[in-house]
């Protein structure tokens, strides 16, 4: 079988051609690599902006909580005030019941004075207590 010698400048060639492909080669890689940078670069940039809105967010629900608390503590005072009142007004109509039952059955409560003027009394405090010019 024959040989073929090969030149020393063939040689040379194939690795210039090499070195060029490996050069092109490096030089795709790095702007790959600046480019995965650069996407890098704004996928940290959003999280710091998502961060920086979630504590926004987190400061705002702390501050709804503390507003929903206050307006808790509010409604339970309105409701033992309309309990109170729903009591007072119990009392006063059971009294002024027993007033009108003593009346038809055509006998004159023998304090029928007394309890009027508690009755009125118990209104006129009621009626302060709540604001209520009458």
């Amino acid at each position: 079988m024959p040989t073929k010698s090969v030149a020393n400048e063939d040689i040379l060639e194939l690795l210039q051609e090499s070195m060029q492909m490996t050069s092109e080669g490096l030089g795709k890689l790095d702007r790959r690599i600046d480019e995965t940078n650069e996407r890098m670069d704004g996928l940290h940039t959003e999280m710091n902006s998502v961060r920086h809105d979630t504590s926004d967010l987190k400061k705002s629900i702390y501050r709804l909580e503390i507003e929903s608390s206050k307006h808790q503590e509010q409604l339970t005072t309105v409701q033992n005030e309309i309990v109170a009142i729903h009591v007072d007004t119990k009392e006063i109509l059971d009294e002024l019941a027993a007033v009108q039952t003593q009346l038809l059955s055509g006998g004159k409560p023998a304090n029928l004075e007394t309890t009027l003027r508690s009755i009125v009394h118990q209104v006129q405090t009621i009626a302060k207590k709540e604001g209520i010019s009458l």
